[in-house]
């Protein structure tokens, strides 16, 4: 079990709401983040956190997915608002409406789609070259909050506000497992670096680990946090990182998933309110926590 120390960096402020998304930029230093005020922000890690607005959309943004290769940034936003904007020309370049609020955006590269999780019970797949509809699905009444793609790029696990972990087949789109997963939804999942395993956590606090190998079974459950998980990032080399309404980030072995650090206000200038998301940032080995307390926090991870 590796031993690690948890550095506070600096803070990024600016947000005039909750901060829900963040994604890193083209190259490592640069970092976007949305959130509730509508509000798309450029940090330049390299200049002291020096922020940029870069878009001013009417509602709450939930969801971000950048394309490197065209500056092309989509915004997923309350009430199914999937914006396009290119980075280059500084303008909206295409407005999909979708049903419901839009929680969470997955890219298939293999297949040039991206895969959005929205409000109502919504699954979309969308081109990545015109951004027209390909496919709709509505397996249930309930929000579908989370997605996760597998490393082989093959499945696509989709978490649900009905507690159910629905896994299908990347390219037809077919439903391969169904299984309850949380009480009551699923709020953040992401497969190990091997893909032999799906990590999950939700409303219940709950850390789950499923074996993607024997049909989801449950190898594991750790009663992680107080209050709802929020988001769950692997950290590269070592180890997992949860995000939690409890105010804490707390880092997992990726192994026998131990324990290491917690991250709150008792020994560091943690977040004052939820954590909502969670960026491991190729620069400088940097983490970064995004808050309800219109805050991102930068921290060093070293091990």
């Amino acid at each position: 079990m590796p031993a690690i120390e948890i550095v506070f960096v600096g803070v990024l402020e600016g947000h005039r709401d909750a901060v829900y998304a963040l994604i890193q930029g083209k190259v490592s230093n640069i970092v976007f983040s949305a959130g509730g005020d509508g509000m798309i922000v450029k940090w330049d890690l390299d200049k002291k956190g020096e922020g940029e607005l870069i878009a001013q959309l009417p509602t709450a943004i939930y969801s971000l997915l950048f394309f490197k290769d065209s500056n092309i940034l989509v915004a997923g936003c309350r009430f199914g608002g999937l914006y396009v904007l290119d980075l280059v020309t500084h303008k909206q370049k295409q407005l999909i409406e979708l049903k419901g609020d839009v929680f969470d955006l997955c890219y298939l590269q293999d297949q040039g789609l991206i895969a959005a999780a929205c409000a109502g019970g919504y699954l979309y797949f969308i081109s990545d070259k015109n951004f027209e509809i390909i496919r709709e699905f509505n397996p249930a009444a309930n929000h579908a909050r989370s997605l996760a793609l597998s490393p082989d790029a093959k499945t696509l696990a989709s978490g649900w506000s009905d507690g159910k972990i629905r896994i299908y087949d990347a390219s037809s789109f077919e439903e391969e497992e169904s299984f309850s997963a949380h009480s009551p939804s699923v709020f953040s999942m992401i497969y190990n670096k091997d893909g032999s395993k799906l990590i999950s956590g939700g409303r219940d606090a709950q850390i789950r680990i499923w074996d993607a190998a024997l049909s989801y079974i449950e190898e594991r459950k750790i009663p992680a946090h107080l209050y709802t998980i929020n988001n769950i990032i692997l950290i590269p080399e070592f180890g997992l990182a949860s995000a939690s309404r409890d105010k804490t980030i707390k880092i997992w072995d990726d192994t026998s998933y131990e324990l290491l650090k917690v991250i709150d206000r008792s020994k560091l200038p943690a977040h004052s309110h939820s954590v909502n998301k969670l960026l491991w940032s190729g620069f400088n080995n940097y983490m970064l926590s995004a808050g309800d307390d219109k805050t991102i926090k930068i921290w060093g991870i070293i091990c």
